[in-house]
């Protein structure tokens, strides 16, 4: 909760220095504070995706600002919390050859900020080396990212709507999911020629060459049947072939917000292996993407990723509460309103893709910037009080002592409530370990029950264990 804390106050100090008034700033930082998602993921489920959405602002915003001896660090912390950081680290790539080539200032703190990375990711991940072998964190990452190997897990996307729930990725793919696919590349494409070509850009082709490779792939991949896998991987990189040429072309450091949250939409929506969870950090990106582009088209795509994902999560959690972890999904219960959706994510695309030719392509920040200063000046709050951009500006927000001495005594009564007797402060002191790989140990009950559960304590461990139940001590199970 304190990093949802921290994120609307980079958002705040963002805004400010996009050259936003304190109203205006405040209000995007009460976006972020007052976010359900954000309230529901942080406080009633304790997930740490605010950490992660964190520390990518930050390093969007350092980016900006061009201070790669810190971002360095940032991002690799961020890896280090959470592997899905990883899934932006095309567009970091392309961020950093892109300053690389333009700022030859920028290349030794480059150089600098990477070496800080290393010395950071040795003191994080040394002390948890102990006796495990050389690689162990290659192989625990690689573990990670080939973990829950379906199309989807828990989440409302395209896969969903053609019932790849929870399906292996080694099962043949829909047809009409290459289908689908199929279309958005070749729309993109025709979409990026009309545009560039009526813009005067150079290599006006290239991207629509792009987009007719990747209808001919997933064209191919409905006719022959190709695995969940293939398809799914060649989706995700569509997204990057959708996402990194806009923001080259570009050429600006400050749409790195959009981009980010575009390609994390992306993602969620049309690759595989997708959790509830991982569209997260698009919320803060796209708070951060208003900022620089105040364009009602973001506000819209926040909106509407914010209703989705606290839907979807408020299922999951709910039915993890209510019936278990085991039935912690999207079950049948509820499938019209999966349906429904995942059909909302999926709209989600091309107003994504829509923000985005505006923002990248087109480049309408003057039209904006002359919209802007047609509002009415402050001094005419008076006339029109239901205007937002004629509010009287109030740096304090009203607030009084008597505001801060209620919130820290509340704060601290549910404290005190909510930490005292939390868990145990002891474990258990006598452990038994195996000696063979086959050791087995027998807990005889002396008689039936009916009722009867275990608790066990591993510790931190890497070995296999399962536990098997009998009543008569021959047939186990």
């Amino acid at each position: 909760m304190l990093c949802d804390l921290g994120i609307a106050c980079v958002l705040y100090a963002f805004a400010r220095g996009q050259k936003l008034n304190r109203n205006q700033a405040g209000v995007l930082g009460l976006l972020a504070v007052f976010n359900p998602v954000l309230v529901l993921n942080s406080a009633a489920w304790g997930q740490v995706d605010s950490v992660l959405a964190l520390l990518l602002m930050l390093v969007a915003l350092l980016a900006i600002r061009r201070k790669w001896i810190a971002l360095m660090p940032v991002y690799m912390l961020a890896v280090l919390v959470k592997p899905q950081a990883l899934m932006l680290g095309f567009l970091g790539l392309a961020a950093i050859v892109m300053d690389w080539l333009r700022h030859k200032e920028d290349r030794k703190p480059m150089l600098i900020g990477t070496g800080v990375a290393v010395v950071l990711a040795l003191l994080v991940v040394l002390p948890f080396q102990g006796e495990q072998e050389s690689g162990w964190l290659i192989n625990l990452y690689a573990g990670t990212l080939s973990s829950y190997a379906y199309a989807t897990v828990n989440t409302a996307n395209l896969y969903y709507l053609f019932g790849a729930n929870w399906s292996a990725i080694e099962n043949t793919a829909a047809w009409g999911v290459c289908a689908i696919l199929a279309v958005i590349s070749a729309g993109w494409g025709a979409w990026c020629f009309v545009t560039l070509r009526r813009c005067g850009r150079k290599a006006f082709w290239l991207e629509p060459v792009l987009m007719v490779a990747f209808t001919v792939f997933f064209l191919i991949c409905a006719i022959s049947g190709s695995s969940w896998a293939v398809m799914g991987y060649g989706a995700m990189a569509l997204a990057f072939a959708m996402v990194l040429p806009m923001f080259l072309r570009a050429g600006k450091m400050e749409l790195l917000p959009l981009a980010g949250g575009l390609l994390f939409l992306l993602l969620y929506v049309l690759g595989i292996k997708m959790h509830e969870r991982y569209l997260f950090p698009a919320v803060a990106f796209f708070l951060m993407a208003y900022a620089v582009k105040r364009d009602s088209k973001v506000l819209l795509l926040l909106l509407l990723t914010t209703a989705t994902m606290l839907v979807n999560e408020g299922i999951v959690l709910d039915n993890s509460v209510r019936l278990g972890s085991s039935m912690g999904h999207l079950n049948n219960d509820t499938y019209v309103l999966n349906m429904i959706l995942s059909g909302l994510n999926l709209l989600a695309v091309p107003l994504g893709l829509w923000c985005a030719m505006d923002a990248f392509y087109l480049q309408r920040q003057e039209a904006e910037q002359e919209h802007a200063e047609k509002r009415l000046p402050l001094r005419r709050f008076e006339a029109q009080p239901r205007r937002l951009d004629t509010f009287h500006t109030d740096p304090s927000l009203h607030w009084k002592k008597l505001d801060t001495v209620l919130i820290l005594a509340g704060t601290a009564i549910y404290a005190l409530v909510a930490f005292w007797n939390l868990g145990s402060t002891k474990a258990p002191q006598s452990a038994w370990t195996t000696t063979t790989p086959e050791e087995s140990v027998t807990i005889d009950l002396g008689r039936y029950y009916e009722d009867f559960s275990m608790l066990y304590y591993c510790g931190v461990s890497y070995a296999d264990f399962y536990v098997e139940t009998s009543d008569d001590g021959e047939t186990w199970s």
